[in-house]
């Protein structure tokens, strides 16, 4: 089945021109939005999810099931890595000398994620995680956050 198949460089590693990688930081597996240049960045992470949660509950694949586990599992252990001065981050670029905050709207992007991961999982620490991101979109944070992306984008790239 085409689906199933075009999932295939998800469960490759990036060396071997799959999607797969391992998080700089979190030292757990995850899916890499850009596998030439890996920074994980963390909605992309989050959207595989969806994909498989598809695969593993649509088409009864037990191959995405697995991988949706253990997705479940690193993304949790990856979230705190994301978190910055009470405010999300894009990515982990290691090219980067500075963090990627989040703008407002990815922010709310990734909380919007956690929140249906959370529930589709099951999952008590993703649902912690959403919690937890959902209090810290307050107004000081988000000002933080565009002053950091601002800084960021003048000082680098």
């Amino acid at each position: 089945m085409t689906a199933l198949r075009a999932a295939d460089p998800l469960y490759r590693d990036v060396s071997a021109g799959g999607m797969r990688a391992h998080h700089p930081a979190a030292a757990v597996p995850y899916f890499e939005e850009y596998p030439a240049e890996p920074s994980a960045v963390l909605n992309g992470y989050m959207a595989s999810l969806f994909g498989l949660y598809e695969l593993a509950t649509w088409l009864d694949d037990g191959q995405a099931r697995h991988h949706l586990q253990e997705g479940y599992g690193a993304l949790e252990a990856m979230l705190p890595h994301y978190v910055h001065q009470g405010w999300s981050l894009y990515d982990l670029d290691p090219a980067s000398p500075f963090p990627n905050p989040n703008s407002p709207r990815y922010h709310r992007l990734v909380t919007d994620y956690l929140r249906v991961l959370a529930t589709i999982s099951g999952t008590p620490g993703l649902a912690g995680w959403r919690d937890r991101w959902i209090a810290m979109d307050r107004p000081a944070n988000r000002g933080r956050a565009i002053i950091g992306k601002a800084l960021r984008k003048l000082r680098y790239k």
